[in-house]
């Protein structure tokens, strides 16, 4: 009976991954080729302050990164790992390639002191509300809310660079 028990949870167990696998791999499957909107007029800063005239048009790749509201903002953001993978990035694209950053934050005053306090001085977009996420309709899972687009603005690709090894060479073999 022991057994029968242990057996039972690690099929549960794997059939929890494999099920969680699936749904990720429709996921990702369904926003494939998928042509990414964005408001009108968006307003870049740097530190949450100051504005900055900023254009992504003319790239061949574009990296979005969303940022919600929920939850810790400060582990979501992650700007230092960023900044790491921005270099790593740019020195492999020479050039075709930009980022844009888009927070829809809690508090600006937490957002523009961790962007401060990391110096991270990449433009982003405060888009307080929310009209990035309005037009596209993002998974929940925030895993997914990073996205390498092609100069049409459809989805190439999807994952964290900065956070997983895997979506990170993924997306440096694309880019070079």
């Amino acid at each position: 009976m022991k057994h029968f028990i242990i057996i039972l949870l690690s099929f549960s167990i794997v059939s929890c991954r494999n099920v969680e696998k699936e749904a990720l791999t429709d996921v990702l499957s369904s926003w494939e080729g998928r042509t990414l909107m964005f408001p009108e007029n968006p307003v870049f800063t740097r530190y949450a302050t100051d504005t900055v005239a900023f254009s992504a048009s003319s790239s061949t790749y574009t990296i979005l990164h969303y940022v919600d509201s929920t939850g810790c903002q400060g582990c979501k953001l992650q700007l230092l790992l960023w900044d790491d993978f921005i270099h790593e990035a740019d020195s492999v694209a020479g050039g075709y390639l930009s980022f844009l950053f888009y927070m829809h934050p809690k508090d600006i005053r937490d957002l523009r002191h961790s962007l401060k306090f990391d110096d991270f001085q990449h433009p982003i977009c405060i888009d307080t509300k929310d009209s990035l996420n309005l037009l596209n309709r993002f998974p929940t899972d925030e895993r997914l809310h990073t996205f390498l687009l092609n100069s049409r603005n459809e989805v190439v690709a999807m994952g964290n660079p900065a956070r997983n090894q895997s979506v990170r060479n993924l997306y440096m073999q694309i880019i070079s």
